[in-house]
């Protein structure tokens, strides 16, 4: 997982597996997580909605699609026409909405590069070697 925070808008991408059919599809409902096993993070597929906390757009991009969700109907995505060139992994992208939300998320991102104990259930994470710039 590498992240970035840039002009106002947090960023993450996953570095490992592709985004499936199945992960696409546990994010148009509500109260689902295709997290199967008890030992994996997740609960009733509320994680993503939480990312609206931080502002009203949030876009998918993968290496097969380009999608945005919207705070009003968050489970209803929009195809993003014209969008440039697709990455190679799969990236979120949230635009945060105020000057708080986003020292927030910077000092929670600071904190844990000083001690990620509270990260400890997450596989791999880094952050961009530019990730305030």
């Amino acid at each position: 997982m590498v992240f970035r925070m840039r002009d106002r808008r947090l960023s993450f991408a996953s570095v490992g597996q592709h985004f499936a059919e199945e992960h696409f599809a546990s994010l148009c409902r509500f109260g689902y997580s295709n997290k199967r096993a008890l030992h994996t993070i997740g609960f009733r597929g509320i994680g993503f909605k939480s990312t609206f906390s931080l502002g009203d757009t949030v876009r998918l991009l993968t290496p097969t699609l380009s999608v945005a969700f919207e705070r009003q109907r968050f489970t209803e995505p929009k195809w993003i026409n014209g969008a440039a060139s697709l990455p190679l992994h799969t990236e979120v992208h949230v635009p945060i909405v105020d000057v708080h939300r986003e020292r927030e998320v910077e000092k929670n991102l600071e904190e844990w590069l000083k001690s990620p104990v509270s990260l400890l259930f997450f596989k791999h994470i880094r952050p961009s070697a530019d990730w305030r710039t």
